[in-house]
């Protein structure tokens, strides 16, 4: 799918309400394994102003994109890639929907947001800063450098955390951070996996309330 708008006609409207998705296809027969699905495509867009805030199962190209300031991003029911580089700060929420939700953003992908609810699905990232409550309902979320949350840790529904430390030089005492202002509340069955770096055996700090 490729989007092609005029950059500065676009940049006076407001963010597209629409979804693009290239999920790859399912299986041919019934009861065929995952592994025949089809892979997913790409959606191009020459100019971040045009990218919908609704996101699906694709891999995104935004040529030149360092920067997206969305209002809401919505992930639902796909897997999607953003390039690496681009740097993702939501004004408001950040809400994944349904078990097959998913997002990989790399260490140049730092993302921010006002609030972050996960009802299901995958979260994969190495920089988050979520300004309010950070919620987990039957989701996973999986972080490689540091959770700074400024409002309650929540996790219910069977969710856990991945929390994978990086090597430290002796500048930090430890390989990842998860600092939260409010309280941590994890149901049963709930869980936070914390990872020591295999290398130096960095470990995550863990600071709240």
């Amino acid at each position: 799918i490729a989007v092609v708008c005029n950059p500065a006609a676009q940049s006076n409207q407001a963010m597209p309400q629409v979804g693009l998705s290239a999920a790859g296809g399912i299986g041919g027969k019934w009861g065929s394994p995952s592994g025949d699905d089809g892979e997913r495509g790409t959606v191009y867009v020459n100019d971040i102003t045009a990218l919908p805030g609704t996101l699906m199962g694709s891999i995104v190209v935004v040529p030149g994109a360092t920067n997206w300031t969305p209002v809401n991003v919505t992930v639902s029911n796909g897997w999607v890639t953003l390039p690496d580089g681009l740097r993702l700060a939501v004004a408001s929420n950040v809400y994944f929907g349904g078990s097959g939700a998913k997002m990989e953003l790399s260490a140049n992908s730092p993302l921010s947001c006002g609030q972050l609810d996960l009802r299901g699905g995958t979260l994969s990232c190495f920089s988050l800063t979520c300004g309010s409550n950070l919620t987990l309902d039957a989701a996973t979320l999986v972080n490689y450098s540091n959770v700074l949350c400024g409002g309650n840790l929540v996790l219910t529904n069977s969710s856990a955390f991945h929390v994978y430390a990086q090597a430290t030089n002796g500048a930090l005492p430890y390989g990842a951070l998860v600092a939260v202002t409010g309280n941590v509340s994890l149901a049963t069955n709930c869980w936070v996996y914390p990872y020591c770096d295999a290398t130096n055996g960095g470990a995550p700090w863990f600071r709240m309330s």
